[in-house]
């Protein structure tokens, strides 16, 4: 993982982390402890499908387009499932607990 930014949200700040490397991209949340997944946000630049393949908790997903707007509602993950949007130009990976009621735009630095 490279880059990392905060967001901040009603409960409490959350990282951020750009994903950018092959392998990077590969692990995903596996790289992370479980305590963490719950706290960080994975952002994938350039981007328009990511797995599930033997997460262990909840996470949701929402596909960007080049502008950072929402393509569709936030969609819960499935274990060992691949997700796709053709219009993504990003994905974001983050909690579940985030993905009901977001409304905004992400805005990376």
């Amino acid at each position: 993982m490279s880059e990392s930014t905060t967001l901040t949200t009603c409960a409490e700040p959350l990282t951020v982390l750009k994903v950018q490397s092959f392998r990077a991209r590969l692990l995903g949340l596996h790289k992370l402890k479980r305590e963490q997944r719950q706290r960080t946000v994975l952002w994938f630049p350039d981007c328009r499908s990511v797995h599930s393949f033997f997460l262990d908790s909840a996470h949701a997903l929402a596909f960007l387009d080049a502008e950072f707007n929402l393509l569709e509602p936030q969609k819960r993950m499935a274990v060992n499932r691949c997700y796709w949007h053709a219009k993504a130009r990003h994905v974001l990976e983050l909690p579940v607990f985030l993905s009901y009621g977001v409304r905004t735009r992400f805005r990376p630095r």
